[in-house]
């Protein structure tokens, strides 16, 4: 599962202005979130959702990276299911309770087996809605594509299909290149 955090709102304003070479805009009153430019930015949002892992409980893994949150956990059954179910509830509660918006339309779901597939769905509340989380068959993390089967399939076929067009703009360019030139 897959959670984005977005739209940071906090108690302050503060004003920036963009400059393009030596002209600068007008100044915008930016009332809510970090600038993604700032040097500070990633530690102190990191430091805002230190205490997220406590907060899922010991028996979940919660993985951080910068702005996104990675929950795992095996499913095996209905009950697993729900308890997992559970956790995600507990995580929408703590990011209300820090004011803090999850962008629903970026929380995926994939499940990884070899075999026998349990057909999980889940959902997060945002008030009275509760919104059905998307479920993949394949997510790419960090520049990896998992598949559900954890095979890498597709993302060995990205990797060839991209050396091959590179080869591809190496004989186009060095087409009058022979071997003594070489």
């Amino acid at each position: 599962m897959t959670l984005s955090f977005n739209g940071c709102k906090t108690s302050y304003a503060i004003e920036y202005n963009v400059r393009e070479l030596t002209v600068f805009s007008r100044w915008f009153l930016v009332d809510s979130g970090i600038p993604q430019v700032s040097i500070v930015g990633p530690i102190l949002f990191l430091i805002y959702i230190n205490d997220l892992p406590d907060f899922c409980g010991e028996d979940h893994k919660i993985y951080l990276y910068a702005d996104d949150a990675k929950l795992c956990n095996t499913i095996t059954c209905k009950k697993d299911q729900l308890c997992l179910q559970g956790v995600i509830n507990r995580i929408k509660e703590w990011c209300d309770k820090w004011l803090l918006k999850i962008n629903i339309s970026k929380c995926k779901t994939v499940s990884f087996c070899m075999k026998n597939v349990i057909d999980t769905v889940y959902f997060m509340n945002d008030g009275c809605t509760a919104h059905e989380i998307e479920k993949l068959t394949n997510m790419k993390d960090l520049g990896v594509i998992f598949d559900s089967e954890l095979s890498f399939r597709d993302h060995i076929q990205l990797k060839i299909n991209k050396a091959y067009s590179i080869l591809g703009l190496i004989k186009r360019n060095f087409i009058y290149m022979d071997k003594i030139h070489l």
